[in-house]
């Protein structure tokens, strides 16, 4: 008698640890579902604030799986750039402008594999008023455009170029102020972002005997780039470079907004360039 329940009390405790360790696993792969693993990369966060006005948003799944289909779906301000069937990221285009504080735009994911197992997820926008800017009459002044003794040499306007390229040019022995390179994304109006060989250095265009040379990265989807070269004197240059290295620190690149470039800039040559597929 005594065996008999020693070994019904043994098997409680067997089933009782299977229960748990399916309970563990679901809590440690809450995304697990039969055969398709999905894990939201980005944005780390399921709720995220965002000023209207600023730069697309990248949503970011890793999914692995046998033939699978996605489905996006947004419900709120904004709009979504580069979903697709295929797709397991898209961006998420805040508004230029909201009408009150707290408006949420809500992006749906849905994936489904060949056996028709499927996760779902979302990921809930807050939007802000954009920030005020300062006007054109209060912002650093830039000087005219000068008479080109430095110019972009290549690419040539209305090239094409993908995800990143060596830009490089030509100066003049006159210029002796730092050489810095912007590209102004036609997806985010008003917003350039400073290009560097070592952002961690805060490092401007490389200079040799006449010519300059920076790699310009064009991040997010196809779309047209202005890239524009403008000299700074040195304590722009050090605002410059400063913001550069806070960026890389911080893994995060921001931009600056075109009214808030700092004084001492002189913008040189601008050609318009498109990003492919």
């Amino acid at each position: 008698m005594i065996a008999k329940s020693y070994r019904v009390e043994r098997w409680k405790n067997r089933i009782l640890k299977s229960i748990l360790f399916v309970i563990l696993l679901c809590a440690v792969f809450p995304a697990f579902v039969w055969g398709l693993a999905v894990e939201r990369s980005k944005p780390e966060n399921q709720t995220t604030e965002i000023a209207a006005g600023s730069e697309p948003v990248t949503i970011l799944y890793k999914a692995n799986g046998k033939q699978l289909q996605f489905q996006w779906n947004l419900n709120g301000p904004g709009k979504l750039d580069g979903e697709s069937a295929q797709s397991s990221a898209v961006f998420y285009v805040p508004p230029d402008k909201v009408v009150s504080r707290g408006e949420t735009a809500i992006v749906s994911f849905k994936v489904v594999d060949y056996e028709e197992n499927q996760f779902n997820d979302s990921v809930i926008f807050k939007i802000t008023p954009a920030a005020a800017s300062q006007s054109e009459s209060t912002a650093p002044e830039i000087r005219p455009e000068a008479s080109k003794n430095v110019r972009i040499v290549d690419p040539a306007a209305g090239g094409e170029v993908g995800e990143s390229k060596m830009v490089s040019g030509e100066y003049d022995d006159s210029v002796q102020d730092d050489i810095w390179v912007f590209v102004w994304p036609e997806k985010a109006p008003g917003r350039g972002y400073p290009q560097s060989g070592d952002a961690f250095q805060g490092s401007p265009a490389e200079k040799n005997h006449g010519e300059w040379s920076v790699r310009c990265y064009f991040g997010g989807p196809a779309q047209s780039y202005d890239i524009v070269v403008y000299t700074a004197d040195k304590e722009a240059s050090q605002k410059i470079a400063g913001l550069l290295m806070k960026w890389a620190k911080e893994s995060h690149y921001p931009g600056i907004d075109k009214a808030r470039l700092p004084n001492g800039m002189t913008k040189h040559h601008k050609i318009r360039v498109r990003k492919t597929d």
